[in-house]
């Protein structure tokens, strides 16, 4: 490269690193859009709406989620994934990011479509029943279970999503055969078991919280190392004989190419707002475990579980859809 050609170059590079670094110092000007992949009133949709609220009164502009369901998040996964790369849509994503590579063979995005900006939470899997299940703990309802093989029915929010894969290792682990019914999220999961449309799901607690509280739902186990403050009259699994621990995490991405500046403005402020104590409060009420990770922490876990989940579903039977 010439002289000329050298310097023709560093001009490009230093006015691109000016417009990204002045992009970050002027951003947001306009609301944010903050994309759920599930319908309203699941546990990632809940855990969204406490973050957006207060990220907007730092920003100085509002954070809007929009639900997009449908197609075990696939559909809403997309729609970030192919959006404009400008810090102004980004994705509340869970597990099935990385989980659906190893479930379908063809995507409509990569994962490289996506920058990781933060983990957010976590929150451990408990297993609810609806109030007339005859069954008072986890010993009834697995005799139950093994009593009518393939008679009781579990709702999750669809193929792949943490509820259905927490079904499955339950099943693996004691021998039990259930109907899986997906449904478009959390939330409508939840009502389905409280309704008595289906008999239990294993569900984040953000999901299921009102329905215990309200005599809706029997809670039978969490799938924790210890019991879980908020509800600590129910068991682990493992206190009934059961080594079973399992949970989700919630994190934000941004669409690839979103300058660094503009994530890192992301990261800091949703980092600031878990810190408050009135998002603590309402987060650790829902059941969720707060992190506030780095970019880089958080794509280390995407490539850590996408290996794992990819292991452990090569090994377990075809998926019942």
């Amino acid at each position: 490269m010439n002289c000329s050609r050298r310097l023709a170059f560093g001009i490009v590079v230093a006015t691109l690193a000016m417009t990204s670094a002045s992009m970050a110092q002027t951003y947001p000007v306009r609301p944010i859009t903050m994309v759920v992949p599930y319908a309203p009133a699941g546990a990632t949709d809940i855990l969204a709406r406490i973050l957006a609220k207060e990220m907007g009164q730092v920003l100085g502009q509002s954070v809007v989620v929009v639900n997009r369901a449908g197609a075990g998040s696939i559909i809403g996964i997309q729609s970030v994934a192919r959006a404009e790369p400008d810090g102004y849509t980004i994705l509340m994503a869970s597990v099935p990011l990385v989980i659906n590579p190893s479930l379908y063979k063809e995507l409509p995005y990569a994962q490289t479509d996506l920058v990781p900006i933060s983990i957010v939470s976590n929150t451990p899997s408990i297993l609810v029943i609806n109030k007339d299940v005859a069954a008072r703990n986890l010993t009834e309802l697995l005799a139950l279970m093994k009593a009518s093989p393939g008679k009781l029915n579990y709702a999750s929010f669809g193929i792949g999503s943490g509820a259905h894969l927490a079904a499955m290792q339950f099943e693996h682990l004691t021998g039990v055969k259930l109907v899986h019914v997906p449904y478009r999220g959390g939330g409508p999961a939840a009502t389905a078991v409280m309704g008595g449309e289906v008999q239990l799901t294993f569900s984040g607690i953000p999901n299921v919280l009102g329905g215990i509280q309200g005599g809706q739902l029997r809670s039978i186990a969490i799938a924790t190392e210890k019991r879980y403050g908020g509800l600590p009259d129910v068991p682990t699994f493992r206190e009934l004989g059961v080594d079973y621990v399992q949970g989700t995490w919630f994190g934000l991405l941004a669409p690839k190419g979103t300058p660094e500046p503009i994530v890192r403005r992301i990261h800091d402020v949703s980092r600031q707002v878990l810190q408050l104590p009135e998002v603590r409060k309402a987060m650790e009420t829902q059941g969720a475990e707060i992190v506030g990770g780095t970019p880089a922490e958080f794509a280390k876990v995407i490539a850590e579980d996408t290996k794992f989940w990819s292991t452990i579903l090569a090994n377990m039977p075809k998926m019942s859809q």
